[in-house]
């Protein structure tokens, strides 16, 4: 958090050097947004969240109870190896192998799933942060809004590149 505040620092200070330079008006109106809190309180993040765990609970639960039902299985084998005959224990012992590939693999599925829609669900609630951002950015007159990845956004009216490729070409 220290490094992030620190490049950020950074940023506005070569940002607020180079205004002069470019002839911008000493008077921007410069914001921050702290983005995980932010993703943490929004009320869409709760709503997305709680809709994704109703999602995948019925998934978790069938989870739940592959690796109980494995889980009797070992017990039973443990339990009741040593009286089976050969041909029984080695039966069981190849349900035992198939059951935990197949739990390995449905957890691996699960998981993948998992990740793939709470990576949508927070796609989702990024772009709609990103839409009131804007929105509020210009509505409220800021030049600059920054997070702790950088600049989220800025007004056009600020932007000095051509100025400084105009010099460069001189």
């Amino acid at each position: 958090m220290k490094n992030m505040n620190n490049k950020i620092m950074a940023t506005l200070f070569v940002i607020l050097m180079l205004l002069p330079l470019g002839g911008v008006a000493a008077d921007i109106k410069i914001g921050f947004v702290n983005s995980l809190k932010i993703l943490d309180e929004a009320p869409q993040t709760k709503a997305a969240m709680e809709a994704w765990q109703r999602e995948f609970s019925p998934k978790k639960d069938k989870l739940i109870a592959e690796q109980a039902k494995l889980k009797k299985l070992e017990e039973k084998l443990i339990r009741d190896g040593a009286l089976m005959s050969s041909s029984e224990r080695k039966n069981l012992e190849r349900d035992v192998m198939n059951q935990q590939r197949d739990l390995r693999r449905n957890e691996e599925e699960y998981n993948e799933d998992l990740n793939i829609r709470r990576n949508e669900v927070l796609q989702e609630v990024q772009a709609k942060v990103m839409s009131v951002i804007n929105s509020m950015a210009k509505e409220e007159g800021y030049d600059l809004i920054f997070s702790e990845s950088g600049v989220v956004y800025f007004n056009e009216g600020i932007d000095i590149s051509d100025k400084v490729l105009n010099r460069l070409k001189k």
